[in-house]
């Protein structure tokens, strides 16, 4: 019916219109379209972190006879400056610059790490119950000083032990 009334309109205003030629168009009726519903889902992000540790090996560089790639980490659990390069010779000459490095023919279960910390500083004695380093918090058990900075931590105790006792601090490693 709609669509009836619009010719007829256009038909009408066509026969009134001044132009010399009648147009007569249809159109088709408007449709009504059902609104549309739009739904919006906020979903918080998440964040998912995975730690993986890896094993770090920082090698000498041929000919210097030094691990210099350990000395940041050496200076953070607080040797003194003046020692760096004593103890990076040490590193070197102890271990090659391997943290994972394991001296089984020292006595006491061997010596291990990048210092090649003796075994007679973490295991039971008769000054100790647990170990001289456990009694200082350093480490749980001797396979820790594996991990570098324990390592640099337990050497740096024992230097001071040294130096307290009024010799070098580098005693244990006969520099």
């Amino acid at each position: 019916m709609l669509r009836n009334i619009i010719v007829s309109l256009l038909v009408v205003v066509s026969a009134c219109s001044p132009s010399e030629s009648t147009t007569v168009s249809t159109t088709t009726p408007l449709t009504t379209v059902p609104p549309t519903t739009t739904t919006t889902t906020t979903i918080p992000p998440t964040t998912t972190t995975t730690t993986t540790t890896v094993p770090i090996e920082i090698l000498s560089t041929p000919g210097e006879r030094s691990c210099p790639g350990w000395i940041l980490l050496a200076q953070e659990v607080g040797w003194p400056v003046d020692q760096l390069d004593k103890l990076s010779y040490v590193m070197w000459r102890e271990s090659r610059c391997q943290p994972l490095a394991h001296n089984k023919t020292d006595p006491v279960s061997g010596s291990r790490g990048l210092t090649q910390v003796n075994g007679y500083w973490c295991r039971p004695s008769k000054w100790s119950d647990a170990g001289w380093l456990q009694d200082r918090n350093v480490l749980s058990t001797c396979d820790d000083l594996y991990d570098p900075e324990t390592n640099l931590r337990a050497a740096l105790l024992i230097w001071f032990y040294g130096v307290e006792k009024g010799r070098t601090g580098w005693g244990p490693w006969a520099v």
